[in-house]
This record gives C-alpha cells, structure tokens and sequence, in this order.
C-alpha cells in the first residue's frame, strides 16, 4: 500500500528565477516553491493506493494528522476532512542567521527582530542569510483504509513532504525600510 497525494487550491505560489528545484515539485512529496514571508495556501488530498493485478485502486483516507510545530514557522495547518488538509501562511523566520542589528538609546548594539518594539535609534546592521535557500520538511499521520481486495486491516502511516524556501530580497528591503522609519529621531 501506498499514499497518493494530490494537491489542489494552490496560491501564493510563484517560480523563483534559477529555481532548479521546479521539475521536483511535480514529485508526490514535494510542495511548490515558496519565498520567505509570502502567504501560501494548498489542499492535500491524501489516498490510499492499492494495485492488485496491474489495475490501482484509490480510496480515500480515513484521517490525517500532524503534530508538526506548524505555528512555530508561521504556518496553519487546518484538517478539512479525514482525507484532506490545508497548509497556509507565510514562512516566518526560516532563515536562523539573517539578522537586524540595532542601536539602542544607550548606544549599545542589539540584535532584534525586524519587527521589535523596542525603542532604537537606528538598523546599524542586516545579515543576509546563507545560504538563501532551505527544504522544509513536514510530517503527516494518515491513516487508510484496508485493501480492496486482500482484505486486512486500516493502516497508518508516517509520511513527509518537502519544501524549498528561499530567501527574498523585496521582503528585506522592505524591513529595512520600516526599521528606518520607526527608529527614534
């Protein structure tokens, strides 16, 4: 037995220059391509598969889970039906060494989220991250339904699906620019 995913309701998505990545996206496990920050959402679609005698049968699956830290990275993962889930959201922070540096009143320096509400002076620094470009992998518990044919029983499964996140120029020009606006003057 194995699980087919089929993926509907794409948005937010978006081919990213010198992606090489592209032609793996057409693979069972693979989501498309995201830039960092961009809102996105998809509907998966989980079966089981079952070939018996060259012919493949697909029923629908009688749940699916994930106790992945979706939230953590900004994501919402919604269950919309024991076959179907959606991912959605925009990536937050995937990149751990891009960094804001800031100058606080007292003048010492600080690193900080882009979005601080700490009072500063200014954005003395910003890290670009490398490399600019990261898989996410993302976890699921689906359970279907037993054999068709050979009879036995429901089945669970642990499965995972992979996305490349890369690192997105409009969007760090864009929190340069609002740190140099709300800095104290």
């Amino acid at each position: 037995m194995a699980i087919r995913i089929t993926k509907s309701n794409q948005s937010g998505f978006s081919s990213v220059p010198g992606d090489e990545t592209s032609p793996l996206e057409d693979l069972n496990n693979y989501l498309p391509t995201v830039l960092e920050e961009t809102t996105f959402s998809i509907d998966l679609t989980f079966d089981g598969a079952y070939t018996n005698l060259g012919a493949t049968t697909y029923l629908p699956a009688t749940n699916n889970t994930s106790s992945f830290g979706w939230s953590a990275i900004g994501l919402t993962y919604t269950k919309i039906s024991a076959s179907v889930a959606r991912i959605s959201g925009p990536i937050t922070s995937p990149f751990t060494n891009q960094y804001y540096r800031f100058v606080l009143p007292d003048l010492s320096l600080q690193v900080l989220p882009k979005d601080t509400t700490t009072p500063f002076f200014s954005l003395e620094k910003y890290q670009m991250p490398s490399p600019v470009s990261l898989m996410k992998t993302y976890t699921f518990n689906v359970t279907i339904p037993a054999d068709p044919i050979l009879g036995g029983s429901s089945t669970t499964e642990t499965i995972s699906l992979y996305q490349w996140v890369h690192w997105s120029y409009s969007t760090a020009v864009a929190a340069i620019a609002s740190a140099r606006s709300i800095g104290l003057k």
